[in-house]
């Protein structure tokens, strides 16, 4: 079901965007990569689009252009953090999909000899 023709024969309406999406990209797990590094260029762009309203703004006021009004640039602040946040958690996001990606499957007794060694830690702690 990986082509739009498979798809097109399965539904006899239209097709979930969902399915048709994924069909598009290649898969599900391509498209949830695109669309993580889709919300990841949002967020850069957010961040540049508000440090750049803030650099705006102590420019005019050094300027003499504006006076200073307290509230709006804390708000200015207030985007500039909240857009911040959203691109760190995106960008951690994005890495971590990629790593797990990327990183081989570990050996089966490699997995079973650190789950052991943890009860372990754990039953001495106790």
């Amino acid at each position: 079901m990986s082509t739009l023709a498979d798809l097109h024969r399965r539904y006899t309406g239209p097709v979930p965007e969902d399915d048709l999406a994924a069909a598009k990209a290649g898969g599900p797990e391509r498209l949830a990569r695109l669309r993580a590094r889709g919300r990841l260029h949002f967020w850069r762009q957010q961040v540049k689009w508000a440090l750049a309203a803030v650099r705006v703004y102590r420019r005019s006021i050094n300027e003499g252009r504006r006076r200073p009004d307290h509230d709006y640039y804390t708000r200015l602040l207030a985007d500039l953090h909240g857009a911040r946040r959203h691109y760190k958690a995106h960008w951690r996001t994005v890495l971590a999909q990629e790593r797990a990606r990327l990183a081989p499957p570990p050996e089966p007794g490699v997995a079973l000899m650190r789950d052991f060694g943890r009860a372990l830690l754990n039953e001495a702690a106790e």
